[in-house]
């Protein structure tokens, strides 16, 4: 906003008695409402460059981290960017520890970094449903009903990993022996619209397999 301008329109409007009188009167309350004004836009200015500078940091704190590739040197930085950035930051930083408690085959870690993702409700739907589906994966064995429960979740909200949900439902009831319900769930997947080619070829040469199977 530009003091100027408003001063300048002001001071031309008070060349008639009536706007002098509501000056002479109200002319402190307006004063004040201008200085409010700017101020709330120089704030709101000083807010956005804070924000954009804590955006700078943050890229370099996560590049920095992912130029060491899958290795331990990289979890420091990436733990407390995962912790304290800002929500977009803190899902790629937490999906890159994921990755390296992989490579170090400490599973039960990246279990728990891919449930603080999928509690993080800040973090965009697009990338905690990520998570999910990578915490479903991990537990699709040793805990069945959870895995079973957040997968259908994704389902009901209709997420964009829908067609994974229902892929790794389909082969958690195949690995269970339940060919009905596997057949089922893999005929949902190859109806989506939005399941990509690899999946639906994927299900539909098992859905395949089981129904000769079942013959």
């Amino acid at each position: 906003m530009n003091l100027e301008v408003v001063l300048k329109d002001l001071d031309d409007a008070m060349h008639e008695e009536r706007l002098r009188e509501l000056w002479r009167d109200w002319g402190k309350y307006l004063i004040a409402a201008i200085v409010l004004i700017l101020a709330g836009v120089g704030g709101y200015e000083a807010f956005h460059r804070h924000q954009a500078k804590n955006k700078a940091e943050e890229a370099k704190v996560y590049f920095d981290a992912a130029g060491k590739n899958l290795v331990p040197e990289a979890l420091p930085g990436l733990e407390t960017l995962s912790k304290s950035g800002s929500p977009v930051y803190r899902a790629l930083a937490a999906f890159r520890m994921a990755a390296i408690q992989v490579e170090q085959s400490k599973l039960d870690d990246a279990q728990k970094t891919y449930r603080m993702i999928h509690d993080d409700h800040q973090i965009p739907a697009l990338y905690r449903d990520l998570g999910t589906v990578m915490l479903a994966q991990m537990l699709l064995d040793s805990e069945a009903d959870e895995a079973h429960t957040l997968l259908q979740g994704l389902i009901t909200n209709k997420s964009a990993y829908t067609p994974s949900a229902y892929e790794l439902l389909a082969m958690q009831a195949d690995n269970k022996g339940d060919k009905q319900t596997a057949m089922l769930d893999y005929q949902h997947l190859i109806s989506l619209e939005n399941a990509p080619t690899d999946m639906v070829q994927r299900a539909t040469e098992r859905l395949h397999a089981l129904e000769g199977e079942s013959k």
